[in-house]
This record gives C-alpha cells, sequence and structure tokens, in this order.
C-alpha cells in the first residue's frame, strides 16, 4: 500500500527531505499552505515568497525520485498548473465540478 505525506505548511516544506526513506509520494496541500503564509490575502497566490518556498521543495535533491501531487486552490489555478507543468509537477487533485474546464 502507497504511503504519502501532504505536505500543507512552511515546517511541512523544511522537514519534508526527512520523510522520503519512510514514503512514496508527496502531496502538496495549497489551501493550508496559503492560509498559513503571513501573506496580504489578495497576492498569496503570486507571492513570490510563497512560490520560492515550493520550488525549493521541487528543487530538492534529496525529492528527486519521489512523486509531488498537488492539491487545493493552486491545483485550481491554470496559472499555476502551468507553473507547476514547467517545474515538472503532472498531477492535480481537484474537485471533479472542476475538471471539464481545467481538461480544456
Amino acid at each position: 500500500i502507497p504511503l504519502g505525506v501532504m505536505i500543507e505548511s512552511r515546517s511541512a516544506i523544511q522537514r519534508s527531505a526527512a520523510w522520503v526513506p519512510w514514503v512514496d509520494f508527496f502531496s502538496l496541500g495549497t489551501n493550508d499552505l496559503l492560509r498559513n503564509e503571513r501573506i496580504d490575502q489578495k497576492e498569496k497566490i503570486g507571492s513570490t515568497l510563497l512560490w520560492n518556498r515550493i520550488y525549493s521543495l521541487i528543487q530538492d535533491e534529496r525529492m528527486k525520485n519521489i512523486p509531488l501531487e498537488v492539491c487545493g486552490i493552486l491545483a485550481e489555478n491554470p496559472k499555476a498548473i502551468t507553473r507547476f507543468i514547467d517545474w515538472g509537477i503532472k498531477t492535480f487533485v481537484i474537485p471533479w465540478t472542476k475538471s471539464s474546464k481545467l481538461k480544456r
């Protein structure tokens, strides 16, 4: 049975590499991650600080062989999806009600 870890906070991003020996995948929970960031609400999705933190997770050499999926509000945002795809992320978890809109 595959075991995954949900990454939902800055501290979870910082500690994620320590879990690599024990997990089969990571899931980036962007709703809680956005809620936990101390960034002005309007600017959260476009925040350089937020994206730098996420990018540091993706680029960590220790994480290279562990699949990462994205769920939550950033998995529903076409601009965010494009950025994630550019970074090599190809798995997104979204509500079924949003799937037909994003498939296009």
